[in-house]
C-alpha cells in the first residue's frame, strides 16, 4: 500500500503512531516480561552449556545424537533469549527516543516467534519419530 501523495506528487512520510495510555502501559509490561524471560533464557542456556560440557567430558569427547540435539537446543535457547533481550531494549528506547526504535523491536519479536515455533515443531516431530521407532 502506497502512502498518500502530496500536491507535488511525492509520497508523504508516514505519521507517527499515537498510543493510548493503556497501550503504553501494556508495552511497558511486555518489555519487562521480555527482559525477565530473556534473563531466564540466558540462565537455561548456561545450565544447558554446563550440562553439555559435563557430558562431553564424561564421554571423553564423543557426542551422541542426544547430545547433538542438546547443542541445537543450546543455540536456539541462546538466540531466543537474545532476541527477547533486544526487544525489551528497543521498547525501552522507544520511550526515550520515539517511534523509530519500535519497528526493530517488533521485527525481533516476530523473528523470536518464528525461531521458537520452528524449534518446537522440529523437536516435537523428532520426539514423535523416536516414540514411533520404539513401538
Amino acid at each position: 500500500m502506497m502512502p498518500p501523495l502530496t500536491t507535488t506528487g511525492e509520497a508523504q512520510p508516514p505519521q507517527p503512531v499515537e498510543l493510548s495510555g493503556t497501550q503504553i502501559q501494556q508495552l511497558r509490561n511486555a518489555s519487562g516480561w521480555a527482559r525477565f524471560l530473556a534473563i531466564a533464557g540466558f540462565i537455561v542456556t548456561g545450565v544447558l552449556a554446563l550440562g553439555l560440557i559435563a557430558i562431553v567430558v564424561k564421554m571423553r569427547g564423543r557426542l551422541s545424537i542426544g547430545n547433538k540435539s542438546t547443542v541445537i537446543g543450546l543455540g536456539v535457547t541462546g538466540a531466543a533469549a537474545t532476541l527477547l533481550w533486544l526487544y525489551g531494549r528497543d521498547v525501552r528506547a522507544f520511550f526515550g527516543r520515539g517511534e523509530p526504535s519500535l519497528t526493530p523491536a517488533f521485527r525481533r519479536l516476530r523473528v523470536f516467534f518464528k525461531v521458537w515455533a520452528i524449534y518446537v515443531g522440529l523437536s516435537t516431530a523428532m520426539d514423535v519419530a523416536a516414540l514411533l521407532g520404539k513401538l
